[in-house]
């Protein structure tokens, strides 16, 4: 995974994208994705990996 050069998968990828090349967060890009795609919705959920590898998420 590179930082730098994110990516997505899923219906509203290109909107997630979009949103991410114009400064969004991930969590932002998710959510901009919902309001433009109708199959894009449900909970958003973030997961955050650190240098070592290590996994930590949040609600």
């Amino acid at each position: 995974l590179d930082p730098a050069n994110p990516d997505a998968i899923g219906s509203g990828s290109a909107y997630a994208l979009a949103a991410m090349d114009m400064g969004a967060s991930a969590e932002e890009a998710v959510r901009a994705a919902m309001k433009r795609d109708i199959y894009t919705g449900g909970k958003v959920r973030t997961m955050r990996i650190d240098q070592h590898g290590k996994a930590s998420s949040s609600s």
